[in-house]
């Protein structure tokens, strides 16, 4: 529901409508009468910044809005009789990831031993909504350390940028286990254009401003810089960091690979002569999770702090190239290892 917060009478002049489509809400142009400045709003108890070019473009509560994939959920799969997966949680392990895009996939996660789970704002859920949030409580519930992917698509202003990183802060408050924020997500991709024109400058200006911003509000907070696409643009993004303003020895640098262990070598190799950086592999993969295992091994042999399998849930039903999950829903060959690779990495940590 939205809400006005002032109680003065506005005359709301309707640009679009709110839709509730496929679980979308998106928030459109509202103008106070005979005045140039809106009203501040707030949905589902999130403040929304008085600017209309917000207003007019955000969409703040994407999908998934419910809290089971429902390829997952019509196949019985989050019932915890249904699978024979880990259910000591107390194995795990905490250098193994996985994304999640929905609330109740968190239990699944730690079910299967991994103690950490990427969650990635989309383009247009930046702010932090309940998409967001629904997701940070469940991996709380499950003991799960995070890496929150914060990613807009063009440079925030700063009343943008206070409310969104407020709102994540509000959300992480007290998280008992590591937090750490990736800024971005591939902004040099052509395909996917995750970054406004994939210009990596106009990036660098971003990760800046975030990164004063949370050594403002909550200085012990890791970053990690998003990953690119193209590797070899690494020096290039490393000195548009280093003329925006950002220390580029406090940071982390993520890498992504697929398919095969030379690329998974190639890509932690480059980004770690350019940067002299710790790297995490924040999405990891490879079709019907082929020799998904030596792919894990091969990253962590070359120094990645962290691995995230991209992702636990597929995209939709029958997708063959991500998730956990065959196309039958059967489990994929890739969990029996995890659970090897997990109650190792608990028995040294005991």
């Amino acid at each position: 529901m939205l809400v006005e917060t002032k109680s003065r009478t506005y005359s709301r002049l309707h640009r679009g409508i709110i839709s509730m489509a496929g679980g979308a809400l998106l928030l459109m142009a509202c103008a106070k009468e005979g005045n140039s400045n809106p009203p501040t709003y707030t949905l589902n108890n999130i403040p929304i910044p008085r600017t209309t070019t917000l207003a007019k473009q955000l969409i703040l509560s994407p999908q998934p809005i419910n809290d089971e994939s429902p390829f997952l959920l019509k196949l019985n799969l989050y019932n915890p009789q249904s699978l024979v997966i880990n259910t000591d949680l107390a194995v795990r392990s905490d250098r193994l990831g996985v994304r999640i895009n929905w609330p109740q996939s968190a239990a699944l996660a730690a079910r299967m031993g991994f103690g950490s789970v990427r969650i990635v704002s989309d383009r247009e859920d930046f702010f932090f909504g309940t998409r967001s949030r629904r997701l940070i409580e469940a991996a709380r519930k499950q003991n799960l350390d995070l890496l929150i992917t914060f990613n807009p698509k063009y440079v925030l202003n700063q009343e943008e940028l206070n409310t969104s990183l407020n709102n994540l802060f509000s959300a992480i408050s007290a998280y008992p286990h590591t937090v750490k924020l990736e800024i971005g997500n591939e902004p040099d991709n052509p395909i996917i254009k995750f970054w406004r024109d994939q210009d990596l400058q106009t990036f660098a200006q971003l990760v800046n401003l975030t990164i004063d911003k949370v050594n403002e509000s909550r200085p012990n907070t890791k970053i990690v810089i998003g990953a690119l696409v193209d590797v070899s643009k690494t020096r290039q993004l490393l000195q548009y960091l280093q003329q925006a303003g950002v220390d580029t020895n406090q940071v982390e640098f993520a890498v992504h690979s697929y398919n095969s262990t030379s690329d998974v070598m190639t890509r932690i190799n480059i980004v770690q002569q350019e940067t002299q950086r710790p790297i995490e592999l924040t999405e990891l993969g490879s079709d019907r999770n082929k020799d998904l295992d030596k792919l894990i091994e091969t990253g962590f042999k070359k120094g990645a702090l962290r691995i995230f399998i991209h992702q636990l849930e597929p995209y939709f039903e029958g997708d063959a190239f991500f998730g956990l999950f065959n196309p039958d829903g059967s489990l994929s060959s890739i969990v029996k290892f995890i659970h090897v690779f997990a109650r190792k990495d608990s028995l040294k940590a005991a």
